[in-house]
């Protein structure tokens, strides 16, 4: 993604989606999304991506792997954990968490999926919809001018075992089009398929760290992470390593 143009929903967008909103309710299924693998190994490392995932630090160094500097500095912004009070219509999965930067009206949704469902789609649109919904409720209530709109950046982290095909029309679309009024909705996606294992080393990221532990076979895991432990320099970091290593084997067989 790094490189690429950052699709972003912004304050424009909302306006124009306002008149079909119900329409965006309406092709949200209420079902759950099934997003875990049945194999125990890779649902472990799933859950343990989602739990990297809600880790504030873990997301600011992801998100410095995966948007160029020259958009976003993100090495210099603070970042932290964003709520939607109203959650009436939105799938509620602990596979999303949205962060904002401190002061600035600029937010992230980050989604993680094992599965294309057409779901996680119209999801974090209807969340665009209500990240914007609540920042003007906010500004209403303070009745402090603020001239910043938001921004929102949807990030979808797929792992799954088929590319995800934006041009196949049978499967999930990279843009959502509603017919009727010529509107699309982008999103920006991180496909592990598009990704080899040499490229996904040298992303200095945990997160990136263990998509690319997913992709390696068994044996290739356990060494992978051993190398890991040991050539990380930042405590906290490595602490997060040693604790994964021991989810997966029990105890480390790494120099501290």
């Amino acid at each position: 993604m790094k490189g690429e143009e950052l699709k972003a929903f912004t304050y424009n967008d909302y306006i124009d989606y306002l008149p079909i909103r119900k329409q965006v309710q309406k092709y949200l299924r209420k079902n759950k999304i099934i997003n875990m693998n049945s194999n125990t190994i890779l649902n472990k490392i799933d859950k343990t991506i989602i739990y990297s995932i809600q880790d504030q630090k873990l997301i600011k160094e992801f998100l410095q792997n995966s948007i160029n500097s020259r958009i976003i500095n993100i090495k210099k912004e603070t970042l932290e954990k964003y709520h939607i009070k109203d959650k009436k219509n939105l799938i509620q999965e602990e596979e999303m968490e949205i962060y904002k930067i401190k002061s600035k009206e600029i937010y992230f949704i980050i989604q993680y999926t094992t599965k294309k469902n057409q779901n996680i789609s119209y999801n974090i649109l209807a969340t665009c919809i209500k990240i914007i919904n609540q920042w003007k409720q906010t500004k209403n209530q303070t009745k402090k001018e603020n001239k910043n709109t938001p921004t929102i950046f949807p990030i979808i982290i797929y792992t799954g075992d088929i590319i995800w095909d934006k041009n196949n029309k049978k499967d999930l679309d990279k843009h959502i089009k509603i017919k009727e009024n010529g509107i699309y909705f982008s999103y920006n996606i991180i496909d592990i398929n598009n990704y080899t294992i040499k490229q996904l080393q040298n992303k200095n990221s945990i997160i990136f760290n263990l998509i690319t532990f997913k992709k390696l076979n068994s044996y290739q895991r356990k060494k992978y992470l051993e190398s890991l432990i040991k050539n990380c320099s930042d405590n906290y970091k490595k602490n997060k390593l040693k604790d994964i290593y021991n989810y997966f084997y029990n105890k480390p067989n790494c120099k501290k």
